[in-house]
């Protein structure tokens, strides 16, 4: 497949690519990309001036005018340019030297060497860096001539550098001369230029100055030395160069020990001492690739540290755990490591010289981890104390009780029980509700039970414990109720027993519909509550009003067109602990008969609702055998609005239903009975 470069514009290719043949054409457009260019031989790599030979490669192009090739700094004569060979010829002039080729203003340099016969050549530089006053040796051909005749002048110098001794045919040596720099080196041999086919490194002579921080350290730990010179890098991209190499030989006599130099910069070097130096004094000496440095430094090496124990071994995410240790030294934070895992431990805390503490890394997951520990860059023996159990904290995740009324509420004598996990993973501190201690017992690691303190405040609260080595409170999410004489258990035996109460069905203008929970006594004849059939609220007892108090339990006539209520009934039937009790009736309005007769009353009574006391015609109660208590709801001639009644210490000793409501006797327009609340309170 031939490829062809479009280097130009869009209208100068389309011209080119029309006057090539063949369909098995690649278009690579250099606007848009940029080739790699590769040199991979030369054929043949010797010759004389005027000789052509080849260059094998790829991405060459084929567009001879943007492609240039030179041997050393001298350019050839390009004779034919494909996409994977060029072809050049060697001009007058030319040395021996290394290949380069530039293609698309891409210079691709070789380390391919070609060489001119019958002119004077350098083949090699060895070394090709050096100390000043180093010799440096030039080898190659047709060299064999007077030194009066050569100049060779390193960077820098104008100057050329003293020769060794006189030239021979096929090498020649000078000295690097004082003053000298890195860079090309420039040789004229009977004043016609001879290419040097690499750049030469003027090396400076490298020195220790001394350990950073103390001079003391731990087998296997880290020291850092500085110095100058220390890490040179020489222009000559094909030497292979020594790595540079730190010793310790101990001072008391024996053989030095090599240590391996992790890092290394031109003023500081990060030293591993070795794992099989004993603690004594040593000599640390440093040898780069081009020379020992003569000075050393001082360094001791100290008894390794040794761990003694880790207390404890299993906690919460924030514990604190507590580390033993033998030979720390003088130890800061910094020079520790604990690992949980892959997380390191926060909170380092330097207690003495022979322990210190941390606390246990915020982790999201649970059970056993590895830990593994450095202290001075020494990495511990973990012995029997290679792994830490992260506990789960401690989670409440419900709170009920025995109560008789509700399973979230509390009296004094209940048992509460506590459900959850990890509450035997650690000791409680504490356990606290209503502002008092809780009387507990741990029954297993998801279960607690407990029992509270009857001066405990009334009210709603939540259940805390502290559980040591726990960073925060386990609080429940349940809350109890505590109830004491006097509390509201309205809400635990009522069903929609305050305002704003429920209705049945939605309600969005005036009138009355069916509270929720609450039964009606329609009766027949007079014996009941009356309904005509045209009316359009047809049921009694919520009223909803939004021009006034929304939501009141309702009994009434006339403004509905329910005139007559007589023995008319609402009541709802409960189940209500044996006790003793107070019922208060929060009554929002009443308006009854001006003769003072007893037209409305609520009551209750033992059983269901069809064992409820009546009131007769003219509004007495009619005795029953089942009424526990009756209120009755009226002042002579008076409208009487936020009133409250209260019936007092109602005994209940029996365990059936217990039923309460309203009897009214209304048989004129313009009556009314409208409740706020019913309260049932303890005695």
């Amino acid at each position: 497949m031939k490829k062809i470069y479009n280097y130009i514009l869009p209208v100068l290719f389309t011209v080119f690519a029309a006057s090539c043949d063949g369909d098995d054409e690649e278009v690579i457009c250099m606007q848009n990309q940029d080739p790699v260019v590769t040199v991979t031989s030369v054929s043949d790599a010797v010759g004389y001036v005027g000789n052509e030979f080849t260059i094998y490669g790829t991405n060459f192009g084929i567009i001879a005018n943007d492609v240039e090739v030179f041997v050393g700094n001298t350019k050839l004569q390009l004779i034919s340019c494909e996409d994977e060979e060029l072809t050049v010829k060697v001009p007058e002039g030319t040395t021996a030297g290394r290949i380069s080729v530039v293609v698309y203003g891409q210079r691709v340099d070789t380390q391919l060497m070609y060489d001119v016969l019958g002119v004077p050549g350098i083949r090699t530089v060895i070394p090709s860096y050096g100390f000043v006053g180093d010799e440096i040796k030039f080898n190659g051909h047709d060299l064999g001539v007077p030194s009066a005749h050569y100049k060779v002048l390193f960077s820098g110098k104008e100057e050329s550098a003293a020769f060794m001794a006189e030239p021979e045919m096929e090498s020649f040596s000078v000295k690097v001369p004082e003053g000298a720099q890195s860079g090309e080196i420039k040789l004229n041999i009977t004043d016609k230029p001879v290419n040097v086919p690499v750049a030469f490194t003027v090396l400076k002579h490298a020195s220790l100055d001394a350990v950073k921080g103390e001079a003391t350290g731990y087998a296997t730990g880290m020291v850092s030395v500085s110095g100058t010179n220390l890490h040179q890098v020489v222009l000559d991209e094909t030497v292979v160069l020594e790595p540079v190499k730190a010793f310790f030989t101990p001072k008391a006599g024996g053989e030095a020990v090599e240590a391996e130099v992790r890092t290394q910069e031109n003023e500081l070097l990060d030293i591993q001492i070795p794992a099989t130096l004993v603690p004594g004094d040593y000599k640390i000496s440093v040898t780069t690739p081009f020379e020992k440095i003569e000075k050393t430094l001082d360094f001791k090496i100290l008894p390794n540290p040794a761990l003694t124990s880790i207390e404890p071994l299993k906690g919460y995410v924030g514990a604190t755990v507590t580390v033993v240790a033998e030979n720390l030294g003088t130890i800061a934070q910094e020079d520790i490591q604990m690992m949980f895992g892959e997380t390191p431990a926060t909170d380092i805390t330097i207690v003495d010289e022979s322990t210190f503490t941390v606390k246990v890394p915020s982790l999201t997951t649970f059970g056993e981890i590895s830990l593994s520990m450095t202290i001075h860059g020494v990495e511990m023996n973990m012995g029997g104390y290679a792994a830490f159990e992260i506990l789960a904290s401690p989670v409440i995740t419900s709170v009920e009780t025995d109560n008789k009324f509700s399973s979230k509420a509390v009296q004094v004598g209940n048992t509460v029980t506590i459900k959850g996990t990890g509450f035997q993973n650690s000791t409680i501190s504490s356990a606290t509700f209503g502002g008092k201690d809780l009387n507990y017992t741990v029954v297993s690691d998801t279960e607690i039970t407990a029992s509270v303190s009857e001066q405990c405040a009334e009210g709603e609260d939540v259940i805390t414990f502290k559980f040591d080595d726990v960073m925060v409170d386990v609080v429940s999410s349940d809350k109890l109720n505590m109830l004491k004489a006097g509390s509201d258990i309205s809400e635990y035996v009522l069903v929609n027993g305050k305002q704003p109460f429920k209705s049945v069905e939605e309600f969005t203008g005036k009138g009355h519909y069916t509270p929720v929970g609450w039964e009606f006594n329609y009766g027949a004849g007079n014996d009941g509550f009356y309904h005509k059939q045209d009316l359009k609220f047809p049921h009694e007892g919520l009223f909803k009003n939004s021009d006034s108090d929304p939501g009141l339990l309702v009994i009434q006539t006339s403004y509905e067109g329910l005139s007559n209520k007589q023995n008319g009934k609402m009541w709802q039937t409960i189940k209500l602990p044996q006790g003793n009790y107070d019922v208060i009736l929060n009554v929002a309005e009443v308006w009854v008969d001006k003769s003072g007769r007893k037209k409305a009353g609520f009551f209750i009574s033992k059983g269901n609702g069809d064992s409820t006391p009546n009131i007769a015609a003219d509004g007495s109660w009619t005795e029953a055998e089942n009424k526990l208590g009756d209120i009755n709801l009226f002042e002579q001639g008076e409208q009487m609005k936020d009133i409250h009644f209260t019936l007092n210490d109602v005994n209940i000793n029996y365990e059936d239903n217990t039923t309460l409501g309203f009897a009214v006797q209304f048989a004129n327009n313009g009556r009314t009975v409208k409740v706020s609340s019913i309260e049932i309170r303890l005695k």
